[in-house]
């Protein structure tokens, strides 16, 4: 936590540098109402470097407040600024256009160059704003990746993120021997390394620990389902209803783990209701360490009904699903209408990460029925 005289001594650097004028309206501030606001948002990953903070008015600072999740474009340019502003990177340049000799082309978000040891350095840094990260979406930025070192074999890649990815993501990056500059691991692979302030350690950090320490297998059965009714409720409620824990139907035949009572007015829960039914969300735990097969998937199916419950269901499965699997799935969709996504745990990690950031955790469910229904 800062002091009070470091936060002091950093309100006269910031008011010196500025002019004492509010850095949005422009207009001349008062010491004692004025606020440091932070460029790049800290839920973003932003620092508390002074290259990072500026003076604003009160009306200002509220009406910026309640600005719109970053873009990737206004990430690129605060890339683009702290690299302009370190004399160690050269030649910056966004937008860089390639062309192979066979006339196949490709754009480089920002390019630099820096001396080691005497001898200069390519970077190429491809920017995504991957606030719902899923395993589809980072093997896709991989692929890309990949291509561009086809373009440039010499040159050092980089993928840089707005947020912090779930660990096997950031695993996958790196096996692939790329570079991730996120809000975990955001670096300037230099000396005097300027890294964000991370989310100190709360209700989501806790959760994730004991997500990665309950092992697959029938044995932690219990303990993963109630750590799954746990998770539902830290994402969702509110805006969704409290939980409740193994429903049954009328003919006590199809018993489910939670039912989430949806009549949410804000996001995208009212999408889901008018578009599945929705009006109550269905959620199945299974912690089989060699994940879920077609009778897992059609035992959650027989409970979802148009006139019951609804036709949309969260299956949430330590292991993910094989290609055999999803096709059922697709048939399910096909041919009753119901829509059943598979969580894993890189799902549930990413979906806790985003919450403790501020940003819409159901935007990781969207994302998935979007790629599903694409592979159709």
């Amino acid at each position: 936590m800062v002091s009070y005289t470091e936060k002091k001594k950093l309100l006269e650097e910031l008011w010196n540098k500025s002019d004492g004028k509010c850095a949005h309206c422009g207009k001349t501030l008062n010491r004692k109402d004025c606020v440091i606001d932070h460029i790049f948002p800290q839920k973003y990953g932003g620092s508390d470097h002074i290259d990072n903070l500026r003076l604003l008015c009160k009306g200002c600072n509220v009406a910026i407040a309640d600005r719109p999740p970053l873009r990737e474009s206004e990430f690129q340019q605060y890339i683009r600024q702290f690299l302009l502003q370190d004399s160690r990177f050269e030649n910056v340049r966004t937008d860089v256009k390639k062309e192979m000799a066979n006339g196949e082309k490709a754009y480089f978000d920002i390019m630099f160059s820096r001396k080691n040891h005497g001898k200069e350095e390519q970077y190429i840094i491809e920017v995504k704003n991957l606030t719902v990260a899923t395993n589809y979406g980072i093997t896709s930025a991989i692929s890309q990746l990949k291509k561009y070192q086809s373009f440039q074999p010499n040159a050092h890649i980089i993928l840089a993120v707005p947020t912090i990815l779930a660990e096997e993501y950031r695993r996958l990056v790196c096996e692939a021997g790329f570079t991730l500059w996120d809000s975990e691991t955001f670096r300037w692979d230099v000396p005097d390394t300027v890294l964000p302030i991370c989310a100190a350690s709360d209700q989501y950090d806790e959760l994730i620990y004991r997500l990665k320490q309950c092992q697959p297998g029938f044995d932690n059965w219990q303990v993963y389902q109630k750590l799954v009714g746990e998770v539902l409720t830290s994402l969702f409620c509110p805006p969704l209803d409290p939980v409740s824990e193994q429903n049954s139907d009328a003919n006590l035949a199809n018993r489910r783990d939670f039912i989430v009572p949806n009549y949410a007015e804000c996001g995208y829960w009212p999408y889901l209701r008018q578009r599945y039914r929705a009006d109550f969300i269905v959620v199945d735990a299974k912690n089989s360490a060699k994940g879920i097969v077609k009778d897992d998937i059609l035992q959650v199916a027989h409970y979802l009904k148009e006139k019951g419950v609804g036709l949309f269901g969260l299956i949430f499965s330590r292991c993910g699903i094989d290609e055999s699997t999803e096709k059922h799935l697709q048939d399910i969709w096909r041919n009753e209408n119901k829509m059943l996504i598979i969580l894993n745990d890189s799902d549930v990690e990413q979906m806790l990460l985003n919450k403790q950031r501020g940003n819409d955790p159901c935007q990781i469910i969207i994302e998935k029925i979007q790629e599903f229904r694409l592979r159709i």
